[in-house]
Order: structure tokens, then sequence, then C-alpha cells
């Protein structure tokens, strides 16, 4: 089921949960991650095409073969800590492969991809759906939307560190 021009729910949850529930498997996202997540792929689209000219094309991977909980995780998973924004529906992990002008999908670094959406001209455009940005991640970018006063979100996104291991 298409969501926005650029994602199907399939991509926000669990295969076994799109099988079980089908296109009420809406139930489990929150009804903005969607939209968060077209607005952040514009957003690093118009960042990562227009200006450098490396890429053609990009490609937003959230879930796929390799990857299924990196939208919903549902309650009983192993995945992640138990009160992860990723339970309730607000969070997605995501990746960015860009398109070459030889065809060739490679993958941006995500900690490219996080210096990008932490710019305060990025910023702006998404802080009304997005809310904390896990820095320092490795393979891929996490985003959710957890609840932050209001007067915060224009100091841009809350940046939850992740130690290195």
């Amino acid at each position: 089921m298409k969501m926005t021009k650029n994602f199907k729910l399939q991509e926000f949850v669990p295969a076994s949960i799109y099988e079980k529930y089908g296109e009420n498997s809406m139930w489990f996202i929150d009804d903005m991650l969607p939209t968060g997540a077209q607005m952040v792929r514009d957003e690093l689209y118009t960042q990562l095409i227009k200006p450098l000219g490396e890429y053609v094309d990009i490609r937003m991977v959230i879930n796929g073969k390799d990857r299924d909980e990196s939208g919903f995780r549902v309650p009983s998973t192993e995945t992640g800590k138990l009160l992860s924004q990723h339970r309730f529906g607000r969070a997605i992990d995501f990746q960015i492969l860009g398109k070459r002008n030889d065809g060739k999908w490679e993958h941006i670094p995500s900690l490219e991809i996080q210096r990008i959406i932490a710019m305060p001209t990025v910023w702006e455009k998404l802080r009304f759906i997005w809310t904390t940005m896990e820095g320092g991640t490795l393979g891929w970018t996490h985003l959710d939307m957890r609840y932050r006063p209001a007067s915060e979100y224009s100091k841009g996104p809350a940046i939850v560190a992740i130690p290195a291991k």
C-alpha cells in the first residue's frame, strides 16, 4: 500500500505484521511516520543531488530484504531497548543509497546524512515532525518523534550519542 510518493506501508512494519494485518498495519505506526520519512527523503535529495552533482538519484531504505525492524518493532522483539520509540511506531532507522551517473548505487555514509539533517536550514523544515536523532551511528541513521517541549524544537534535534563499542 502506497503511503507517500516514495514509501509503501510495508517499509514501516515487519513483514510478519504486514502479512497478518495487510493495510490495517497502519494501526501500528504513528500517522506522521510516512510523511516524516518523505520529508527527510525529499530534503536529502535536495541537499545531495543539486549541490554536489555526484548523484542522479537517492534511495532511502527503511525495511527491506536484510532489514525488517527498522520501523515498527513488535513488543516481543529482542531488537533494541524495551521502551524504544520503534515499539510505539514513532521511529525509523534508515540508510541512504546514492545512484551515480554510471548507474551504480552506493551507500552514503550515515555520519554525512546526520550532518545534513542537523544543519539549521534542514532542521528548520523537519523539526515539526522529528525531535530526536541518534548521533554517531555507523551504517544507519535513527530519527524519532519522542515528546519534547515545543520551546526546544528550534534548537535542533536532540542528538542522542551512541557510545563507541
